[in-house]
This record gives structure tokens, C-alpha cells and sequence, in this order.
């Protein structure tokens, strides 16, 4: 039995988000990753983005990001932005939503 909880413990979830972003879930944090080509190598590589307590914060985060990634190098108004961050909100949502039915 001991054994069967010390399997369980070290296995670990992941969430897929969009724009490459990902989030590992092991019993002590939700670790915000994504993948992306390295310009050095041209292979896809991984980047830890932070380790976070709970999965609001690693959200909120990977929110972030995405929203930057998204709208990189662009001049928007307010307005399209608060649109564009409740698009990524709402897809993210879905996203774990979808996974966690597939369970």
C-alpha cells in the first residue's frame, strides 16, 4: 500500500494551454512552462516561466505572457487589449475545461 501511494505522489498532470504555453502539476507546485525554438540551435527547447503554489497564480502568469506573445511588437489601443485579454481568458477556461472531460 505504502508503495502505492508513493507512485501516485510522484506522478504528475499536464495542462495544455495555447501559444505553446503548458502547466506540469505535481503535489507541491503548478510549474508555468512553454516551448519555443532556440535561435542558437534551431530545436524547440523548454522555459520554465515560474512555480507557483496554486494554479490561479501559474493562470494568471501564463495570462500574462500570452497576452504580451500575442500582441508582441504592436501598438494597440485599451480597449482591444482588455478584448484580446478576455479571449485568452476564455480559451484558457476552455482549454482545462476540455481536458479535465477527457479524464
Amino acid at each position: 500500500m505504502e508503495n502505492e501511494r508513493t507512485i501516485l505522489r510522484s506522478e504528475s498532470m499536464t495542462i495544455k494551454l495555447k501559444y505553446g504555453y503548458f502547466i506540469e502539476v505535481d503535489e507541491k507546485n503548478f510549474t508555468l512552462k512553454s516551448k519555443y525554438i532556440s535561435k542558437k540551435n534551431n530545436k524547440e527547447t523548454t522555459r520554465t516561466h515560474g512555480y507557483y503554489s496554486n494554479i490561479d497564480n501559474a493562470l494568471h502568469n501564463y495570462i500574462k505572457l500570452a497576452t504580451l506573445d500575442v500582441n508582441s511588437g504592436a501598438v494597440i489601443e485599451l480597449q482591444d487589449l482588455l478584448i484580446k485579454i478576455k479571449v485568452v481568458c476564455d480559451e484558457t477556461v476552455k482549454t482545462i475545461k476540455s481536458q479535465f472531460k477527457k479524464e
